[in-house]
């Protein structure tokens, strides 16, 4: 609750995960995009551990789709999986701060990601458009 150990850190982590989601609604790869990320978004809120905010990142990284995140390299995003797992999976009574740290590690590396792939994605539809002008 507010004014508990490691509340800000919690705020954090779920803002900065739902601001990364809701950069790029469309990134999802299901049938009605906005329905599954409100669901998404939805499971987020209502995390009760850092546990389950492991699984809400796994939850939302299998969720999106392959290309939406092409900038970033095959092996990066191996390793933020498996450190996903770390958090969904790992001790927190032996090591919250250091679970806690990667989990904002985690998200701070999603939010770069989507935002590189964005980017990409943004430039390559200005140069159609300048080779159909």
């Amino acid at each position: 609750g507010p004014g508990a150990p490691g509340s800000d850190i919690a705020v954090g982590l779920v803002n900065g995960l739902l601001e990364a989601m809701a950069s790029a609604p469309v990134s999802l790869d299901a049938e009605n995009p906005q329905a599954e990320l409100a669901s998404l978004m939805e499971s987020v809120l209502a995390c009760r551990h850092l546990n389950d905010f492991g699984a809400r990142l796994l939850d939302y990284w299998y969720a999106v789709r392959p290309d939406a995140l092409s900038e970033w390299p095959p092996h990066q995003q191996l390793e933020w999986v498996r450190l996903a797992y770390v958090i969904k999976y790992g001790d927190l009574k032996r090591a919250p701060g250091p679970l806690a740290r990667a989990a904002c590690g985690l998200v701070l590396a999603l939010g770069d990601g989507i935002r590189a792939s964005l980017a990409a994605q943004s430039e390559a539809a200005v140069a159609t458009l300048r080779q159909c002008a």
